[in-house]
């Protein structure tokens, strides 16, 4: 992490000249699996997942120069914006994902301020970004639920600056995002600092800039897996801090996200933002739509099992997820020692759910829960043939569902051997 930090504040020190372009995206999409939008969290994808995706979005106004009287625009150069960001993300390990982000601009409408006629034109390529994100506490393992993780990122100086959908110069810094559960409520806070060229347009002077924002995901229909989403964002220059309008952009957006599929592995979502400021990159108003696919890792077969298999191990889950407690991969780990010297055993995966919910969604929950602990057996080594998987849901409950503690106990998968 720290190589990352250094080769980010080597590159943009050998920065110094001014630039007449500026990049009015603002918006940096993820892919979506995870909670949050255009914001971090402490969820990173488990090793070897790989997510990826597509997100459009359509910007009404996103840069105006001129004198700005109150809240009133005046002065309009980039009138209309309608660009893709192609997203992909990598889980390098349970705790780091690295994320790509390929912008491109679909369509341009600028106006002819600093240029003779209009410019209507399409399919100019945006700066490369890259992140990796470093989670350092679990947000769902953790005693107080609440997680931390930290986002070296820089941006390739890739896109066209003249249609101001990209940077003269590569930019770069860190994030640090601080996220909590409080029910079924997931908020988020990320606040860091972007090393940049100084930029300017007419009278926009840019230079490095502070960044903050806020998130809250909570569910809107665990059954049919509908999130709301809601944050704010934006970032001021360290010089004239909060003082300038025009180098202070905050927007506001949000979003319905659904996912799809018995695993919950496509998701979708659609949204739109508000600039709540004059500043560059907030637009009057932003329609956001876009979809993401994280890719099973491994295809799981169901063998069938003759005889009456004895309990093992049990591993336990959050309220309504289907990632396991960490603490639990000693657990696993174990297991399969046990299971390498003693072959001849089959290993069955049951999954359990509390009763929150219909029986129909904890069936699917606790399928999913089930193949989560499959794919962690097979990536110790156990052929995916040796294992049968079983979704039982609520109905085998090992604790009252009444308390909490009970319902704790009852959100669990069980790993039994069988000859």
């Amino acid at each position: 992490m720290y190589r990352i930090i250094s080769l980010v504040t080597f590159v943009l020190i050998l920065i110094s000249t001014q630039a007449m372009a500026i990049n009015v995206q603002t918006l940096k999409p993820s892919t979506g699996y995870n909670a949050g939008y255009s914001l971090f969290t402490s969820e990173t994808l488990e090793k070897n997942e790989l997510s990826y995706g597509l997100n459009l979005n359509f910007d009404h106004h996103p840069l105006e120069v001129g004198v700005i009287t109150g809240n009133n625009r005046n002065g309009g150069l980039v009138d209309r914006f309608l660009t893709a960001d192609l997203l992909f993300s990598f889980g390098v390990t349970d705790n780091i994902t690295f994320h790509v982000d390929i912008p491109l601009n679909i369509y341009h409408d600028i106006a002819p301020a600093f240029i003779a006629t209009r410019d209507v034109s399409a399919f100019d390529a945006g700066d490369l970004r890259f992140s990796a994100q470093i989670k350092i506490f679990d947000v769902h393992e953790t005693k107080y639920k609440i997680g931390l993780a930290v986002v070296p990122y820089l941006t390739v100086p890739t896109g066209d600056g003249s249609v101001y959908f990209g940077d003269v110069n590569a930019t770069g810094g860190l994030v640090v995002a601080v996220d909590k559960m409080i029910g079924k409520n997931h908020l988020y806070l990320n606040t860091g600092f972007r090393l940049r060229e100084t930029e300017n347009v007419r009278n926009l002077v840019v230079k490095h800039e502070f960044l903050v924002g806020a998130g809250i995901q909570r569910p809107i229909s665990e059954k049919y897996a509908w999130n709301a989403i809601a944050e704010i964002y934006g970032s001021t220059t360290f010089e004239g801090f909060l003082n300038n309008d025009l180098t202070t952009p905050v927007e506001v957006l949000g979003l319905v996200q659904k996912k799809w599929l018995a695993d919950r592995n496509l998701v979708t979502q659609a949204g739109v933002g508000y600039g709540l400021t004059n500043g560059y990159g907030t637009p009057d108003i932003r329609v956001t739509a876009g979809a993401s696919y994280t890719v099973p890792l491994f295809v799981h077969k169901k063998p069938k099992y003759k005889e009456e298999p004895f309990v093992f191990q049990t591993v336990h889950f959050p309220f309504d997820s289907d990632r396991y407690y960490k603490k639990h991969n000693q657990y696993l780990n174990d297991l399969v020692s046990h299971w390498e010297k003693k072959k001849k055993y089959k290993i069955m995966v049951r999954g359990h759910t509390d009763a929150k919910g219909d029986n129909e969604y904890n069936s699917k929950l606790a399928q999913r829960r089930a193949h989560r602990v499959m794919g962690s057996l097979i990536k110790l080594g156990v052929p995916s043939e040796d294992i049968h998987v079983a979704a039982v849901g609520e109905g085998e409950p090992t604790a009252t569902n009444e308390t909490d503690q009970g319902r704790q106990l009852n959100r669990r998968v069980e790993i039994l051997f069988y000859r």
